[in-house]
């Protein structure tokens, strides 16, 4: 059977009682030439892949062009390609490269091939993953092109790191494996000084040495500083005046003075709490600084309030 048009008008029935089936996908005269001379047995059966799925003989186009599941993803650092020699020069063992904290690693696959033996198209997605230990610490996507995945992966901690990829139903890999170590705190070395020797003198008087006494260190180890302290007093203050005057508008004078006069004890008593650095304090101040003083400020006369609040309906509730 000669398909000079598509080949995916017969169903599996008729495929089966063929004992050849070619397609030529077109009519113009050198495909007519081309299946006379198959015909006669003038030229070997030509190899090739259907471009387009023939469910006739279970051959689906997405499935064939997709990752080879058997095969093993090759995986290299992406390097530039050292000069090709002249013949002359004895080639030089290549070294693995170092990387370290805050180093970019470009990390390539080797050409990903689908069932068909081909590269699989452009833009088939790879995933490479990133462990430390038993610990996956991120996964990159990236699309192929000619068949090849690229991506480079930001050095962020020390530790052993393997770096594997897989595609599709592809899930083996080969494992690259970089050590990085941690980073190395270096100090400044004093220059020395070269001693000249002197002409010897008649007499030697002894000499005395200093010991130098030691700096005594700064006490201050505070988390916060003074304009921290001015900051929380302000806001104490000014969020106590509001409460005094909003609970006045209801004609309490006395529970407005107990509310603002709490609300101002606990907008002071939450920054104390930053400043003597209790648990926690540190961290909300490293990740929002003034805004962390700010917050807690706010939060400790809030509760202020609310202690007045409940002062007030307790009071009540025992005049009843």
């Amino acid at each position: 059977m000669f398909a000079f048009d598509a080949p995916y008008y017969l169903d599996s029935t008729e495929i089966s009682k063929l004992s050849a089936f070619y397609a030529l996908y077109s009519k113009v005269p050198e495909s007519v030439e081309v299946a006379a001379h198959l015909l006669f047995g003038e030229l070997p059966s030509p190899p090739g892949d259907s471009p387009v799925s023939v469910t006739g003989v279970d051959y689906d186009l997405i499935s064939a062009t997709a990752p080879d599941p058997n095969q093993i993803i090759q995986l290299s650092y992406d390097l530039p390609e050292p000069p090709a020699s002249d013949g002359t020069l004895t080639p030089e063992p290549t070294t693995p490269p170092v990387f370290g904290l805050g180093d970019l690693i470009p990390v390539k696959t080797g050409i990903i091939l689908d069932s068909n033996g081909h590269p699989v198209p452009d833009n088939t997605p790879v995933e490479f993953l990133f462990n430390i230990g038993l610990e996956e610490i991120t996964s990159q996507i990236e699309n192929t092109k000619g068949g090849i995945g690229r991506t480079t992966f930001l050095v962020n901690q020390p530790g052993i790191l393997e770096i594997r990829a897989h595609s599709d139903r592809a899930l083996t890999s080969t494992a690259l494996q970089v050590d990085i170590p941690p980073e190395i705190e270096t100090t400044e070395e004093l220059p020395t000084q070269t001693m000249t020797a002197e002409p010897p003198t008649p007499t030697l008087e002894p000499t005395s040495t200093e010991t130098p006494e030691a700096t005594p260190s700064s006490l201050d180890s505070s988390p916060t500083s003074f304009s921290d302290w001015v900051l929380a007093a302000f806001l104490s203050i000014a969020f106590a005046v509001v409460i005094y005057w909003f609970t006045t508008l209801f004609g309490i004078i006395r529970w407005g003075l107990r509310a603002g006069l709490l609300a101002l004890i606990g907008g002071l008593v939450a920054y104390t709490y930053l400043s003597i650095d209790l648990p926690g304090s540190s961290q909300v101040l490293n990740n929002l600084n003034s805004w962390g003083i700010l917050l807690v400020t706010l939060i400790g006369s809030g509760v202020g309030w609310g202690a007045a609040l409940g002062w007030k309906r307790l009071a009540e509730s025992q005049k009843r």
